[in-house]
């Protein structure tokens, strides 16, 4: 077996130099390119969480004010001494159509509705009955 020539080690030196650091590096981009990839993923998965939360949130917010509404305007309905069937009625109907936006979207607080302060304040007015059932102890 012949023995390599000088310049043939300096060649078989030289590229293991650059191919050990090489190989080296790709190992390193690879492992750290996977973990990333799964750090993305499980921030991935908390914020598809955060906003399913925020979701359901938000329809239980609109669905409560939708049954705050419909709610009163039964309440109307059984302060002025109509029958059952009829309060009923009314609730099932839903909210009193006064053009207003829902409660959720107005931004008022828990213990007032949302019906426009510049309407005419009779002795059916919505918000009044409304104020007067939750004044009142149950």
């Amino acid at each position: 077996m012949r023995t390599p020539s000088f310049s043939q080690r300096i060649v078989f030196i030289l590229g293991l130099g650059v191919a050990l650091p090489a190989l080296v590096l790709a190992a390193l981009g690879v492992f750290l390119t996977l973990r990333i990839s799964d750090a993305v993923e499980s921030q991935s998965i908390r914020y598809n969480h955060y906003m399913a939360q925020q979701v359901v949130e938000g329809f239980e917010q609109e669905l409560l004010a939708h049954l705050r509404e419909a709610v009163a305007g039964a309440e109307i309905e059984a302060r002025n001494g109509s029958s059952p069937g009829r309060s009923r009625t009314r609730f099932r109907r839903g909210p009193v159509s006064s053009g207003a936006p829902s409660s959720s979207h107005s931004r008022a607080s828990p213990t007032t509705c949302s019906w426009s302060s510049s309407r005419s304040r009779s002795s059916t007015d919505p918000t009044r009955a409304v104020r007067i059932a939750r004044a009142t102890p149950a």
